[in-house]
């Protein structure tokens, strides 16, 4: 238990996972619409999403340079809590106490994890939600941006190609100090550079 005035329902940690409610939340729901929120909870803690997302949000932040990484994240982020909402209304065998909590995280005190945090209410996924709850069917997935997809593809390429380089360094001194210079194979100047460094001084 969490004693906050926002109502707020998450699970933490990735090996010892815990889940996490606010006292003012335990006081909002019925005793149906909480075991529904703990139920939904519980998955998170059985499927390790505080590790999943921990590893996506940390891959996604690192490459930044590659587009498509942040729509896959939130693909997995709306499919995690579409899964999870699935799993209690399998267990209570009715979606009514799941839909009815949703409802009342949407007033002005409900307070947000973070992105990394499976929380009851993520912000921005109630539409694919409910509409999964509703419909009792997956979520339609929304393609990838096809640019984004074009910009990650030729980001990869490029990275590939520098990994894969052959590149030639030499020590020089360089205005009276010592210093680096590194070339490829491509540029027979600077190979030249390179191979005679020992007799140069700049």
């Amino acid at each position: 238990m969490v004693s906050t005035k926002g109502s707020r329902a998450f699970s933490l940690g990735f090996f010892h996972r815990k889940i996490y409610l606010s006292t003012s939340l335990v006081k909002k729901l019925s005793q149906q619409e909480l075991e529904a929120v703990i139920l939904h909870e519980y998955k998170h803690v059985r499927d390790f999403d505080s590790l999943r997302l921990f590893i996506a949000f940390a891959v996604e932040s690192a490459l930044l340079f590659i587009p498509s990484l942040k729509e896959l994240t939130m693909f997995m982020r709306i499919d995690r809590e579409v899964e999870a909402d699935a799993f209690a209304v399998a267990t209570q065998n009715t979606n009514r106490h799941i839909l009815s909590s949703l409802k009342k995280f949407l007033s002005p005190d409900s307070m947000y994890a973070s992105g990394f945090i499976p929380s009851f209410t993520p912000d921005n996924m109630f539409d694919a939600r409910v509409s999964s709850l509703v419909k009792s069917h997956n979520m339609e997935k929304k393609p990838i941006s096809l640019r984004r997809l074009l910009i990650s593809v030729c980001s990869f390429l490029f990275l590939g190609y520098l990994a894969l380089m052959p590149v030639h360094a030499a020590e020089m001194l360089i205005n009276g100090k010592p210093g680096v210079v590194a070339c490829t194979e491509t540029s027979p100047l600077c190979l030249a550079v390179c191979e005679n460094s020992s007799k140069l001084t700049y």
